[in-house]
């Protein structure tokens, strides 16, 4: 039968299993174009039926032949529901009836598969089942895609799932999730300043010392605002298009290529190993970033109605004008504050987790890949070395951006200038005159400066140890060319070379952060290095967006000619 051109088997709602369904409708070359005989030109073969997917005009990101390929082979491995989609167009000829029915015939198949594969370990299960059924499960997952695992329904399986936090946890930065954090952080930072401005917080002054009239209001406060408008929700955005780029396209690649892919578990069992150090992170969110810091820097104070040695800012401000806002008042506004930071720092530290797991899983499984004297699939390697330690380094610069503002307002509480934006301006006119800072200091101390620390130093160390691990595998690549081809360096290593002094560049980026960090308010014309410093992390973190790695591989093929000429 004849659509659209195209060489079309009917639907027969059969008892056959997705491979043996599959297999049949390949080898008639089903959804193929037609001869002049009405005969369908050729069996599908994985490249023909992966390219005539890829021309699908709703189908914007192609799909890899490897996964095809999974499909021809002889074995248990499932097909995603996306997938069957694709499948399914190409079969009903696109043709919307017949393309819905064969979407139904496939999804039966592939439930059956899934089926006669659980039949299948119940029958061969041995008296240890628990223990053994947990190494069948990551033998016959390992080397599965993502997408294309049919997760067979086993207890062992089931209960992990269900305990993870980690899996809870990495759900809210795939698919649509990260733009519902980002306007949930939004929406809490709208509240903020509506309550600020209703008690009339968002432009006050009080005065430390005699003529002074100290600018304190939210409206001023960068620390509240930048950080959850700005910086947290691009390393949300960050964090989810590396997740997703590394379980979705990355991992399944490299695995595919992995030397003994069964010694592989699953992306979701690799993420439920680490469930601790989320329940950890959830732990110091709310005891110590809201709980800890609200109780000591502005409950106390205001339950006391004496802020002692702590600096007054807009949310302690009753204690010195009480005109404007009540103790009450201030209790909980700052109660919503700090929980506010809490939720906003979880989303942070969270994701900075994830990008940990992703470097530790990139470095156990390319110990496992052979490369051989295969130089295009060293290079696809070191891109998404490089892509996984540049989005880590774009994570590092927005925190750093992040704790750098809140140290800021820190220390300009502790001074007499009137504003933050004319302190900043005196001490950098003061270095262009040549004479020393005009300010005074209080002998006060800033609540936010353990919480600025923590913010400055959990992202650095991230990125080092990341950065570090990665590395590791990286030089395994370069070795392993230099031992190829006795000792000299090829296109590998030139790569290898260049990448490694972006990254060093990268590191030198982070450190200036941390200087400057450090150096706020210790010397006049700090602001001038600040300014300055604070623009090169920007471009430097604009210059390493890059190219997706897949879409770097036509450069690789043309550097592999120009070694070759």
């Amino acid at each position: 039968m004849i659509k659209n051109g195209k060489f079309f088997v009917e639907p027969r709602q059969s008892t056959d299993n997705f491979k043996v369904l599959f297999g049949r409708l390949a080898a008639q070359g089903a959804g193929r174009p037609v001869d002049r005989h009405e005969v369908a030109d050729g069996p599908w073969t994985p490249e023909t039926l992966a390219d005539a997917i890829a021309a699908i005009d709703t189908n914007n990101v192609g799909i890899d032949v490897r996964t095809v390929q999974v499909w021809f082979q002889a074995n248990d491995n499932g097909i995603s529901d996306n997938n069957i989609r694709w499948l399914a167009r190409i079969f009903g000829c696109n043709d919307p009836v017949e393309t819905s029915l064969w979407q139904s015939e496939l999804k039966a198949a592939k439930e059956r598969l899934a089926a006669e594969r659980r039949a299948r370990r119940r029958v061969n299960a041995e008296p240890d089942r628990e223990a053994s059924g947990r190494v069948q499960c990551q033998m016959t997952r390992a080397n599965e895609s993502p997408d294309e695992i049919e997760a067979p329904f086993d207890h062992c399986e089931s209960e992990h799932q269900k305990i993870s936090l980690a899996a809870r946890a990495e759900s809210l930065f795939l698919d649509g999730a990260p733009f519902g954090m980002v306007v949930t952080m939004w929406a809490g930072v709208a509240v903020l300043l509506y309550i600020g401005y209703l008690l009339g917080a968002h432009d006050v002054t009080y005065s430390p010392v005699q003529n002074v009239e100290k600018q304190v209001g939210l409206f001023w406060s960068p620390n509240w605002l930048l950080d959850k408008l700005v910086w947290l929700p691009l390393i949300v955005f960050v964090v989810s298009s590396l997740v997703t780029s590394w379980r979705e396209q990355w991992r399944p690649l490299m695995v595919a290529e992995s030397s003994d892919p069964t010694q592989s578990c699953n992306w979701s069992e690799k993420l439920a190993v680490y469930s601790s150090s989320f329940v950890g992170i959830t732990l110091v969110c709310f005891c110590i970033v809201f709980l800890l810091q609200w109780y000591g820097s502005y409950l106390k104070p205001l339950m006391q109605n004496d802020a002692g040695s702590r600096v007054i800012d807009w949310l302690l401000i009753s204690i010195e004008r009480p005109d404007v806002m009540s103790a009450n008042q201030g209790m909980a506004a700052s109660m919503y504050a700090n929980l506010l930071s809490g939720i906003a720092y979880w989303y942070c530290f969270s994701g900075l987790m994830l990008l940990y797991i992703v470097s530790m899983d990139f470095k156990e499984i390319s110990g496992r890949v052979s490369f051989g004297q295969n130089t295009i699939k060293s290079l696809e390697i070191l891109q998404i070395a490089d892509a996984i330690v540049s989005g880590i380094f774009r994570c590092a610069v927005f925190a750093l951006l992040a704790s750098i503002g809140i140290k800021l307002v820190a220390v300009y509480l502790m001074t007499d200038s009137e504003n933050i934006v004319r302190w900043l301006i005196l001490d950098a006119s003061a270095l262009m005159n040549g004479h020393d800072g005009s300010w005074t200091w209080f002998d006060k101390n800033p609540s936010a400066s353990i919480t600025s620390f923590f913010v400055m130093f959990i992202p650095v160390f991230v990125f080092f140890l990341c950065a570090s691990q990665i590395r590791g595998s990286v030089r395994s690549l370069l070795i392993a060319e230099q031992a190829g081809n006795r000792g000299s360096i090829g296109p590998v290593g030139a790569a290898t070379k260049k990448m490694m002094i972006n990254w060093l560049s990268r590191a030198s980026v982070i450190l200036l952060l941390v200087v400057n960090f450090w150096l706020i308010g210790r010397f006049t014309g700090f602001s001038v290095l600040l300014l300055s410093s604070c623009c090169l992390a920007v471009f430097c973190v604009v210059a390493s967006q890059g190219s997706h790695p897949s879409t770097d591989i036509p450069r690789n093929e043309e550097l592999l000619g120009v070694q070759g000429k």
